[in-house]
């Protein structure tokens, strides 16, 4: 006879009654029944498991080690049931994200594997839209956390920050024979005025960073002329070695593309913002909802 469950609900029983009848009618079995199911046990263990008495009954040493080691087993076996029994009343989790489509090309790859790993009971939705719709969506309800700049984001949502993002420029690589332009592509960095005559692409419906840029080409001295525009980045920055224009950039992609130059924008006004989750306000963030922003600190290069 093998070992089962039954054999540690049979030593349990003994151990909390001391008599073969009164555990016989706990386990719904007659006391016939129980007293040979007894001794099959111990003919199958080669150990005797309780000792008879005039007044009843007690496990041995044997017994003693099975209704006590078997006691968690029991346990673990009535948790493992009534989890199964709950599966049909879980809720699926739903994790509601926001961010704009340039950052879904680039991060979401860097956390949102591990968070998937880590929580396969959550179904993260993904909306894409521009930043500030994605703010008014949040602010609204309708997203649980945005990816947004903490400098611009609407006051009305909390932010915890995610990462510092440089602003750069990117050239074709053939500016390297511009003697007006070598010595800066070696140092690393350039001042928006040395670019004054060359041609340039724009960000199309980046309304906040292009404001920003506008205080660059302000202290440039210029009004740039953009020869191309996008709403994508990796658009811009795939045509830069063909269409030989230079374009100011988050620095999303971290290293250049063939044919192109990345650089520092030499200026007095902030060259980097940062990257930050918001969220309606409230005293405690959902568990879910940390682990996320905790993922995504912990592995966002």
């Amino acid at each position: 006879m093998a070992f089962s469950f039954q054999t540690i609900d049979v030593m349990i029983a003994i151990q909390k009654y001391k008599s073969i009848s009164q555990a016989a009618s706990h386990l719904y079995m007659s006391e016939p029944a129980l007293s040979k199911y007894i001794k099959r046990m111990e003919e199958n263990l080669g150990q005797p498991l309780l000792e008879r008495h005039p007044s009843g009954c007690t496990l041995t040493k044997a017994g003693e080690l099975v209704a006590n080691k078997g006691l968690s087993i029991i346990k673990m076996r009535d948790k493992l049931l009534n989890e199964i029994r709950d599966l049909p009343k879980q809720k699926e989790k739903i994790l509601r994200f926001g961010l704009a489509n340039c950052y879904s090309e680039t991060l979401l790859s860097q956390f949102l594997p591990y968070f998937v790993q880590e929580h396969p009971e959550v179904k993260v939705s993904l909306i894409i839209n521009k930043t500030d719709v994605l703010e008014s969506m949040c602010i609204n309800g309708d997203i649980d956390i945005i990816l947004t700049q903490e400098e611009y984001c609407d006051p009305r949502l909390d932010t915890t920050a995610i990462c510092k993002e440089d602003i750069v420029i990117f050239l074709p690589e053939t500016y390297h024979a511009h003697p007006d332009l070598s010595s800066y592509i070696q140092k690393g960095s350039i001042p928006l005025k040395s670019l004054k005559n060359y041609p340039c692409a724009e960000g199309n419906g980046h309304e906040r960073f292009n404001r920003l840029v506008k205080q660059y080409y302000k202290e440039g001295g210029f009004q740039p002329n953009p020869i191309f525009k996008s709403e994508s980045w990796s658009t811009i920055l795939s045509l830069i070695p063909s269409n030989q224009y230079y374009c100011i950039m988050p620095d999303i992609f971290k290293t250049p593309s063939e044919g192109t130059i990345k650089l520092n924008i030499e200026s007095q006004y902030r060259t980097h913002r940062t990257l930050s989750f918001g969220y309606q306000p409230r005293k405690t963030l959902p568990g879910i909802w940390q682990d996320f922003i905790d993922t995504a600190r912990k592995n966002i290069k």
